[in-house]
């Protein structure tokens, strides 16, 4: 009974995030009125501190965590691709070179390469 449910929330947030963009949002609209107004019929989540709502901000939110990651695979599917088949296809000194550096690559925690990442790229997507 859990996983099924945990598998139709997984599902209905990734048809949110998916077909978001055709619903009438406005996750940017302040209204004073509204300001940490409770769930009620018309808005599911209510409003946070500031008037907005919070459903909208959640799907806008879930959109952009799948496009992010849409482009994140689509990229390194590409790239990791390219590299692979030039490197089994040429072979000799440039397959060990890709093979060098996916060895240092995998002999750093991926936490780490991510708080690096975090610190050079700054703040925001």
């Amino acid at each position: 009974m859990v996983k099924r449910l945990s598998l139709f929330i997984l599902l209905l947030w990734a048809a949110l995030a998916i077909l978001g963009g055709l619903l009438p949002l406005a996750p940017d609209v302040i209204r004073l009125e509204k300001i940490l107004h409770g769930p009620d019929t018309a808005e599911w989540l209510g409003y946070d501190d500031l008037g907005r709502s919070l459903l909208d901000r959640l799907v806008i939110g879930a959109q952009t965590s799948f496009l992010v990651a849409l482009w994140v695979v689509t990229l390194s599917l590409v790239v990791g691709a390219t590299i692979g088949a030039l490197s089994g296809y040429v072979g000799g000194w440039i397959d060990h070179l890709v093979v060098r550096i996916i060895d240092v690559l995998l002999a750093f925690p991926g936490i780490l390469l991510a708080i690096a990442l975090a610190g050079i790229l700054g703040p925001g997507i």
